[in-house]
C-alpha cells in the first residue's frame, strides 16, 4: 500500500494519468462531434435538397402560369373575330382563319415552352394548330387526332385555370381549354419539356421524375430506370430509404402534378461516409499524437528530473563531490538546469557556499528594499496633472495621460526580483516622459537610441527612470522647453566591455549645490539617487559606474556603465 500510495505520487504516475484522461477525453469528444456531425451534415443536405425542389417547382409554375396568359390574351384579343365567323362570308373567314393562324403562330415562336397552340370552330369549319418545334411528326399526329377527335368534349377551363393530364400512347402533354360559343382554343405544354434544364445537387445522380397525384410518372430524365406510367410512392416530401433510393418531392397541386428527386441512397450518403472516415483519421492522428507527447515527456521531462532527483538525495546525504552527466542531449532548460546544478555543487565545495549564501541574503534584502522605496512626489504630480486636465475639460488628455500612466505602473509593479534590460529600462523611461510631456505640452521632446548589441544587457530595474526623473525635478523650470537624449551604446574601459546609458538635456542643468550635496549625501536627502547607487553597488561590488554632473552647454548629463561580458566579435565591431 505505501508503495502505491509513494508511485501515485511520482511525476511518471501523474503524468501518464494526465495523458491518459487528456486521450479518454479526445475519444469521447471525437466520437459525440462524430454522431452530432453526422446528423447535422444529414439534415443540412436534405434542407439543401428541398430548397433546390422548391425552386424547381417554382421554374413549372412559371411556365404553365406564362402558357395560361398565352390563353387569356388569344381569347379576349380575338372574342369579337371568332364570333364573326359563323356568318362570315369565305373570303372573311379565310382572312381571319390567316390573322388567327399567324398569331398562333407568333406565340408558339416567343414562348418555347407551348408544345402546341390550338384554334377549332367545328360549325365554322375552321381547324388551326401550331406546334414547337420539338415534338416530332408522331406527336404532332396524336395530338391533331385527339383534338379532332375528343377535343369538342373537353371542359371549359376558362373559370378554373384547371390543367388536365393527357397521356397519348406514352407522350404526356399538360392541356388547358378555352370555349367560347361553339369555338375552342387551347393550350399544350409537354411534360418533358417541364424537367428540362432542373438539375441536380453537387456532383450526386440525381433523376428527376414529374408524377401526377397518384404517383403514377408523366416524365423521367432517366426512362430506362423510370419509365411512364410506373407509379412511385411519393406522397411524403422526404423518403430516406425508397427502394435503394432517397426520394424528394415537392408538390404542385394546383396542377395536380409532383416533382420528385429520385438520388440512390448510397451516392446520397458517401459525402458523409467521407467525413467520418475523416473524422476518425483525425482521432487516430490525435492518439498518435498524444502517445507520442508522452514518450516525449517521459524523455525530455521526468528522465532528466530522475537526474535532478537522485542527485539531490546525493547532496542531502554529504556526497558534495557527485555531478550529473551531461552526455544526455536533453531539452535545452533542464541542460542548463543541470549544469547550473553542478556549478553549485562546485561552489559549495570550493567557497563553503552556507556562509557565502547568507551574506548574499542580507544583500538580496537590502537591494529589494532599496528597490522598492516609493517615489512620492511622482504620485502627488500624477494627481495634480489629471486633476489640472479636469479643470480645463480636456478629456482625451486625461484618458491618454492614464492610458500611459497605466502602462507605467505595469511595468513598475512587476516582479522586483526580476531582472530588467537596457532596452526595457528605456522604454519604461519614453512612459515617464511621456506623461511629463502631457503635463507640460510642448515643452518636453526627447529621443533614444539604443545599440542591437546592448539591448538585451541585464540590469537593475528603475536605474534610468530615477535619473530622467531629477532631471525635470532640477533641470527643468517648467517654462523653456527641454529636449532630453537616451542612448544605450557599447562602452570600453581599461577594467573591462560596458553597457553605457546616456542621459542628456536641454535645460538649465544641475545646480552646482544640487551636485555639491550629492558628493555628500547619506541617502537623507536625493534618496532616489541615493538608492539607484546603493544597487549598482551592491549588485556589482563598485562605486565608480555612474557619473553625474554638466555637459560643456551646461545641460544635465548622466552616463551609467553596466558591467558585462560582449562577445569578442562585437567589441572589433
Amino acid at each position: 500500500m505505501a508503495f502505491w500510495r509513494a508511485k501515485r505520487n511520482t511525476i511518471v504516475f501523474k503524468i501518464s494519468m494526465i495523458v491518459t484522461m487528456v486521450m479518454a477525453a479526445m475519444i469521447a469528444l471525437l466520437i459525440i462531434y462524430n454522431a452530432y456531425s453526422y446528423s447535422a451534415a444529414s439534415r443540412n443536405m436534405r434542407e439543401q435538397q428541398l430548397r433546390v425542389m422548391s425552386v424547381h417547382t417554382q421554374q413549372i409554375r412559371t411556365v404553365l402560369s406564362s402558357a395560361t396568359t398565352v390563353l387569356d390574351e388569344l381569347m379576349l384579343d380575338n372574342l369579337g373575330q371568332t364570333t364573326a365567323l359563323l356568318n362570315a362570308s369565305a373570303i372573311r373567314k379565310y382572312i381571319v382563319s390567316i390573322d388567327l393562324a399567324g398569331l398562333l403562330s407568333t406565340r408558339v415562336d416567343r414562348n418555347p415552352h407551348l408544345a402546341c397552340l390550338y384554334f377549332l370552330y367545328g360549325d365554322a369549319d375552321v381547324s388551326l394548330m401550331r406546334y414547337s418545334g420539338i415534338l416530332d411528326w408522331k406527336q404532332k399526329f396524336k395530338i391533331e387526332d385527339y383534338l379532332h377527335t375528343d377535343g369538342a368534349g373537353l371542359e371549359n377551363d376558362a373559370v378554373s385555370n384547371e390543367w388536365h393530364i393527357l397521356n397519348l400512347e406514352g407522350s404526356c402533354f399538360l392541356l388547358q381549354h378555352y370555349r367560347l360559343g361553339a369555338a375552342n382554343i387551347g393550350v399544350l405544354v409537354s411534360a418533358e419539356d417541364l424537367l428540362n434544364g432542373l438539375q441536380g445537387t453537387g456532383d450526386m445522380k440525381s433523376v428527376y421524375v414529374l408524377t401526377d397525384e397518384e404517383g403514377e410518372i408523366l416524365a423521367s430524365e432517366s426512362m430506362e430506370e423510370f419509365c411512364i406510367g410506373e407509379r412511385l410512392r411519393n406522397n411524403e416530401r422526404f423518403l430516406p430509404d425508397e427502394g435503394g433510393y432517397v426520394l424528394f418531392t415537392e408538390p404542385l397541386s394546383r396542377y395536380g402534378l409532383r416533382l420528385s428527386c429520385v438520388i440512390p441512397r448510397a451516392e446520397f450518403y458517401a459525402g458523409l461516409g467521407r467525413i467520418q472516415y475523416l473524422l476518425l483519421g483525425l482521432g487516430l492522428a490525435i492518439i498518435l499524437a498524444m502517445i507520442a507527447i508522452a514518450k516525449y515527456l517521459n524523455r525530455n521531462v521526468v528522465d532528466p528530473v530522475k537526474d535532478l532527483a537522485q542527485a539531490t538525495q546525493e547532496l542531502r546525504e554529504g556526497n558534495i563531490s557527485y555531478r550529473i552527466p551531461t552526455k544526455t542531449a536533453y531539452a535545452q532548460e533542464f541542460s542548463d538546469l543541470i549544469q547550473m546544478f553542478n556549478r553549485m555543487t562546485q561552489e559549495i565545495t570550493d567557497l563553503k557556499i552556507q556562509n557565502y549564501e547568507e551574506a548574499l541574503e542580507r544583500k538580496n534584502a537590502e537591494l529589494k528594499y532599496l528597490q522598492l522605496h516609493p517615489h512620492p512626489h511622482f504620485y502627488l504630480n500624477a494627481i495634480t496633472t489629471i486633476s489640472s486636465l479636469s479643470m480645463r475639460g480636456e478629456n482625451e488628455q486625461i484618458q491618454h495621460f492614464i492610458e500611459t500612466l497605466s502602462i507605467y505602473l505595469r511595468y513598475l509593479f512587476t516582479d522586483n526580483q526580476k531582472a530588467a534590460t537596457v532596452q526595457s529600462e528605456i522604454r519604461h523611461a519614453e512612459d515617464y516622459i511621456r506623461l511629463q510631456q502631457i503635463s507640460y505640452a510642448d515643452h518636453v521632446f526627447y529621443y533614444t537610441a539604443v545599440d542591437p548589441r546592448v539591448e538585451n544587457v541585464p540590469m537593475q530595474k528603475l536605474l534610468v527612470q530615477t535619473f530622467v526623473e531629477n532631471i525635470f525635478k532640477h533641470a527643468f523650470d517648467g517654462e523653456e522647453s527641454i529636449s532630453i537624449f537616451i542612448r544605450g551604446s557599447l562602452g570600453q574601459r581599461k577594467d573591462g566591455t560596458f553597457a553605457r546609458i546616456t542621459i542628456e538635456d536641454t535645460g538649465c542643468g544641475f545646480p552646482q549645490e544640487f551636485l555639491d550635496r550629492l558628493a555628500v549625501s547619506d541617502g537623507m536627502e536625493n534618496v532616489g539617487i541615493f538608492n539607484v547607487c546603493r544597487t549598482m553597488e551592491f549588485t556589482y561590488g563598485r562605486k565608480d559606474l555612474i557619473q553625474i554632473g554638466n555637459n560643456e552647454q551646461g545641460s544635465a548629463r548622466i552616463m551609467i556603465d553596466i558591467p558585462f561580458e560582449a562577445p569578442q566579435e562585437e567589441i572589433q565591431q
